[in-house]
């Protein structure tokens, strides 16, 4: 999933376990729930996570099990 906040591009990849998320000037790995013991990688300077948190709860509520939307129905039934 890739967001755009204030001009900045953000990346954040999920895959079942801890998240990637990056940007301008960091990479790191971490677990949303817990990050102070997880976080792991790079990162020029202090990491704002405020955006990976909202783009994983965004994330989280589209491809729910039970979520009607244009994403999990691509999910549901395969992308054309």
């Amino acid at each position: 999933m890739r967001g755009r906040f204030g001009g900045r591009i953000v990346a954040m990849e999920c895959n079942g376990g801890p998240v990637r998320y990056s940007g301008d000037g960091f990479d790191v790995v971490v677990d949303p729930g817990d990050v102070a013991a997880t976080v792991s990688g790079m990162a020029d300077g202090p990491v704002d996570l405020t955006w990976l948190h909202i783009m994983h709860q965004i994330l989280k509520a589209i491809t729910a099990p039970d979520a009607v939307n244009y994403v999990s129905a691509m999910l549901e039934h395969g992308a054309p």
